[in-house]
């Protein structure tokens, strides 16, 4: 009995949390929400509930995260609405290596031909498609993105007019 009873929990325990990157999701994250100016060159062109962040320049642009796997052609849609071409992304970021903010970046770096950049820490879970994920791992959550750059503490990202500190 008492096999059992531990058994059922750890088979209930592990549904619960394989399945929170797919069934579990919250319904904002996928809810259109208009690409909108934050302050000066950033802009908001995620979801309602799932920051994405367009950096803006003149010799490229910077984005910062992705939101689902499904979420390109609102990215798109929401870069275009601004102003801006989709393909004159040139540097990807992420502000962590989980599902939900990355899923989308193999799609468009393969559409745009960004340069994928993290750091230390981050660059195994992209490049086994989050399966190292220390919260949501264990499998692969996305589709594998290949790091072009390592990028560390207090390091400066240059793009045209654009200057980031890491």
């Amino acid at each position: 009995m008492r096999i059992y009873i531990r058994r059922s929990i750890a088979v209930a325990a592990l549904l619960v949390f394989s399945g929170g990157a797919a069934s579990g999701q919250n319904p904002n994250w996928t809810r259109p929400f208009e690409g909108h100016r934050v302050i000066g060159n950033l802009y908001a062109v995620g979801t309602y509930d799932l920051s994405v962040f367009l950096i803006t320049g003149s010799e490229g642009h910077i984005l910062v995260n992705t939101a689902l796997e499904d979420s390109v052609p609102l990215i798109r849609e929401n870069i275009e609405s601004l102003g801006f071409r989709f393909e004159d992304i040139r540097i990807l970021l992420q502000m962590q290596a989980h599902w939900d903010h990355t899923a989308a970046l193999a799609e468009i770096k393969e559409i745009t031909g960004a340069e994928m950049w993290a750091t230390l820490h981050d660059a195994p879970v992209l490049i086994d498609g989050g399966f190292s994920d220390p919260h949501f791992g264990g499998r692969e959550s996305f589709t594998p993105i290949e790091v072009d750059k390592i990028i560390r503490d207090g390091e400066v990202i240059e793009l045209g007019d654009i200057t980031l500190t890491v």
